[in-house]
């Protein structure tokens, strides 16, 4: 029998939300739709931040936070401006 944590159900309704932050499943096989270094928000569903996706060498690519790199991530989301639909490619800029 698998415990069923506390928390369980809430990080599953933040990534099933309908509204809100579109996040999108992080296939690191595929991921030629993602803008490279560009400021997204990345979860696991216990934490989000803002990353870049870049390479990490030997076309390997992977997300990464002030040059350190990060495994943790299982979804993204672009950063955008839902009042006005800018998106943002760095904190502070809207274009």
């Amino acid at each position: 029998m698998t415990q069923q944590f506390e928390a369980e159900p809430e990080r599953n309704a933040l990534l099933e939300q309908k509204e809100g932050i579109q996040w999108i499943e992080y296939d690191p096989s595929n991921y030629s739709d993602i803008q490279s270094h560009t400021d997204m928000l990345v979860t696991n569903g216990h934490r989000v931040l803002i990353a870049w996706h870049a390479n990490m060498g030997n076309g390997v690519y992977g997300w990464v936070i002030n040059q350190s790199i990060i495994g943790w991530v299982t979804h993204y989301a672009r950063i955008n401006l839902p009042e006005v639909g800018l998106e943002i490619t760095s904190i502070g800029a809207t274009e």
